[in-house]
């Protein structure tokens, strides 16, 4: 083996070419050939030199073998995120930009149905309140399997059983309330901030991959309160979308005056910036908003909306603070659907980094498409295989090759209208460049056959279905395309799109 400039590469010659290896000369040819010839002229120079060597023959042979099948690029690098370009703006000149693709009145009753998902767990009914399953599933899985804390020790035994005392499962539910986040929080599997990790041994499945952490949650979401741990830092909450613990300190509870208040305003605002920073009047900062953040709607002036956005009291009851909110980072909901809206909006999201569950304030591959599509009221569930087949109309793609499957895709796939998807892992497709079926996707890395498990892209991208085409170490076995079982069409029957 030759040793390349990069540790965790090698390069491994052709069994009946290693015979030449001890030769100088071919061994420059030869990483020539695999890093990529740029030039023919120095193709011409080391032919004119190898004429004066004295292995003439032999090399001059495997020269022509080299020339002969082309200058084939083996790479360390994802080529797509730099061949295909990375704002979304750039492919607007495809499509009728201006064009609302859905008619305003199915918008708004798409919207009426995301205020009700939204604020469905404070009508949740008592059967559904009393279901324990998911909560003690979770101590169950992790008592079998403690996992690694962020020391790169595994977990003991004893510091799970202190954990499942301290939830009190048998005693579930011990306290219900309606309440709603205050910040932008966690949604967690234990009460605890410690991480539960697989592993260290490589890319593919242990950091960021924290077992613990079930999904990240915006400020202002409705939630219902059913359990209290022990030492009384954690509430466990039924949520629009996900249930587990949540930290007291960042929910308020609800009482009748402010769920009257809150209904009384009828319209909502989304957020379509990132860090959006709201004050208070007292110029105090209460946090950021992101995408797929919505507030109640109590007036609207010529640059600016004011907006309800719940705080808590000293005795961590919920009221509302009027809060100014710029058109420039916000539009009341639904914003219209178009392809210059919805490029705008992922060109927000573009490039961010990937979190699994919600962590560290990122997103992974199902929360940034479902904060995509709240400003336009449409409402997708959290995890990638329930946005695939329990909303809008699946088609199986399963036991199709991948030929067939690219040329349905290009030809029947609305561009930013249709999900992509295959077990784990949900994208947007967007378009097509040069007969290539391109899509977005937050992606932590293609799995590759090294040592690592995976190739970190870690953010999110524009990609071809073959991202790993170009890496020296891909597995061609593991590519998106050869695993996409489905693809999902969001608004069918309802876009507009010629």
């Amino acid at each position: 083996m030759i040793a390349w400039n990069n540790p965790n590469e090698t390069m491994v010659f052709p069994s009946f070419w290693r015979v030449a290896a001890t030769n100088k000369l071919f061994t420059d040819i030869y990483i020539l050939y695999y890093t990529k010839c740029v030039s023919i002229n120095y193709y011409i120079y080391i032919m004119i030199k190898i004429t004066k060597h004295t292995k003439t023959i032999l090399t001059l042979s495997i020269c022509s073998l080299l020339i002969a099948n082309g200058c084939k690029p083996m790479s360390s690098t994802v080529s797509d995120l730099d061949t295909l370009n990375q704002r979304h703006a750039s492919y607007l000149s495809k499509y009728p930009k201006n064009k609302r693709l859905v008619d305003p009145n199915i918008l708004r009753t798409y919207t009426k149905n995301f205020q009700k998902e939204f604020t469905q767990p404070w009508r949740l009914k008592r059967k559904q309140l009393l279901d324990s399953k998911a909560l003690k599933s979770s101590i169950t899985r992790f008592k079998r399997s403690p996992g690694y804390g962020e020391n790169k020790q595994k977990h003991n035994y004893s510091w799970i059983k202190g954990l499942e005392k301290d939830m009190r499962v048998k005693s579930y539910p011990n306290f219900i309330q309606k309440a709603i986040t205050v910040k932008n929080t966690n949604i967690r599997l234990l009460p605890t901030f410690k991480p539960v990790l697989p592993h260290f041994k490589h890319n593919g499945g242990g950091f960021p991959f924290d077992r613990a952490q079930n999904s990240a949650i915006s400020a202002g979401t409705p939630i219902m309160i059913t359990h209290v741990n022990k030492k009384k830092t954690w509430i466990y909450a039924k949520t629009p979308f996900a249930e587990g613990w949540i930290d007291i300190r960042d929910i308020a509870y609800v009482g009748p005056k402010f769920l009257r208040e809150y209904f009384s305003y009828k319209k909502t605002v989304a957020i379509t910036t990132e860090e959006v920073e709201l004050y208070n009047h007292s110029n105090q900062y209460l946090f950021s908003a992101n995408i797929g953040t919505i507030f109640k709607l109590i007036k609207t002036k010529k640059r600016h909306y004011v907006v309800a956005v719940p705080v808590s009291s000293p005795k961590r009851y919920a009221y509302f603070k009027h809060i100014k909110i710029n058109k420039n980072d916000s539009h009341t909901q639904p914003l219209p659907l178009s392809y210059k809206n919805l490029t705008k909006i992922a060109d927000e999201l573009a490039g961010k980094p990937y979190g699994w569950g919600g962590l560290y304030g990122n997103r992974d591959c199902s929360a940034m498409i479902k904060d995509l599509f709240t400003p336009f009221g449409i409402w997708l569930p959290r995890h990638s295989s329930a946005q695939a087949k329990r909303v809008g109309t699946f088609v199986n793609l399963k036991d199709i090759d991948n030929t067939t499957k690219e040329t349905l895709i290009v030809n029947s796939a609305i561009p930013y209208l249709t999900l992509i998807w295959y077990p784990g892992h949900i994208m947007l497709y967007i378009g097509e460049n040069k007969g290539d079926p391109i899509i977005f996707h937050n992606i932590w890395g293609i799995r590759t056959k090294d040592k690592l498990k995976r190739k970190i892209i870690g953010k999110s991208v524009i990609t071809t279905l073959g991202p790993g085409k170009s890496l020296s170490t891909a597995n061609p076995k593991q590519s998106i395309l050869n695993k996409i079982q489905g693809m999902t069409y969001l608004l069918p029957g309802y876009v507009n799109y010629d």
